[in-house]
């Protein structure tokens, strides 16, 4: 299903992707994605992605995997393209019947090849990409390093610590250099409202990491010099389970 969708706040066609490979990441990606598409009345697209190195693998002569066991298993290509078909209708089911359910805007693509060139290729103008951060095994300044290559023009990335408890508490934005620009307050603003949430502004300091730790969803411009500091960095990743949304600073970019 291929739908348009447009948030007010910013005015240019706005999705949330959801890459995915496996069912995990799909029941782990999807509470918050689809809590926030229904916030900024966005569709919710779900990328199957299928990374060539994968396919590469299974056309070697004899490819095999030993296990944790010890056992060796010999790999069978037809074998590993029905295994990744039938995984790619078990995501696509699963996510129809949530986003149904939610009555979102939805559409799921099967993609392959070298997966970060296809999330790539993928995104457009005003996206959000979902990240599951507990899958990357990466420190948070590789972390950020990453966003800042991948972050749609006048869009985000959203980092999703895997399975977080659901916090009643308020959308904490960190305090940006300067002002907040008008285009930002405004977005920040609407979306508070529409989770039903308050707003706090917060340094990711001693004095306001209490805030940072009870947020319902945390958010950034991708350009606050504070995500180049590597110890406030450590103490967010450490205090908060909520969402991280990181945002081009005035999404004009």
């Amino acid at each position: 299903m291929e739908t348009m969708a447009t948030s007010p706040e910013i005015g240019v066609r706005r999705r949330l992707l959801l890459p995915v490979s496996t069912r995990h990441d799909v029941e782990a990606g999807l509470p918050v994605s689809m809590e926030l598409a229904a916030a900024l009345h966005s569709e919710l697209t779900t990328l199957f992605v299928t990374d060539e190195a994968q396919i590469a693998a299974c056309a070697l002569p004899f490819p095999t995997v030993v296990g944790f066991s010890g056992n060796i298993t010999t790999l069978d290509p037809s074998r590993f393209e029905a295994a990744v078909r039938h995984e790619a209708e078990a995501c696509r089911r699963i996510f129809a019947r949530a986003a149904e359910r939610a009555c979102l805007e939805w559409s799921f693509k099967v993609l392959r090849g070298k997966s970060t060139r296809l999330v790539h290729e993928a995104s457009a103008i005003g996206d959000i990409l979902v990240i599951g951060y507990d899958r990357l095994a990466s420190p948070p300044d590789e972390m950020i390093a990453m966003a800042r290559n991948f972050v749609p023009r006048r869009g985000g990335v959203l980092f999703v610590r895997g399975r977080a408890v659901r916090s009643n508490g308020p959308l904490v934005l960190i305090e940006p250099p300067g002002s907040p620009t008008d285009r930002l307050a405004r977005f920040v603003g609407e979306l508070a409202r529409a989770l039903g949430v308050p707003v706090r502004v917060a340094r990711a300091t001693d004095d306001g990491i209490a805030d940072i730790a009870r947020a319902r969803l945390l958010l950034a411009t991708i350009d606050n010099p504070l995500l180049d500091d590597v110890a406030a960095l450590q103490r967010i990743m450490c205090n908060v389970r909520a969402p991280l949304l990181l945002l081009r600073g005035d999404f004009d970019e």
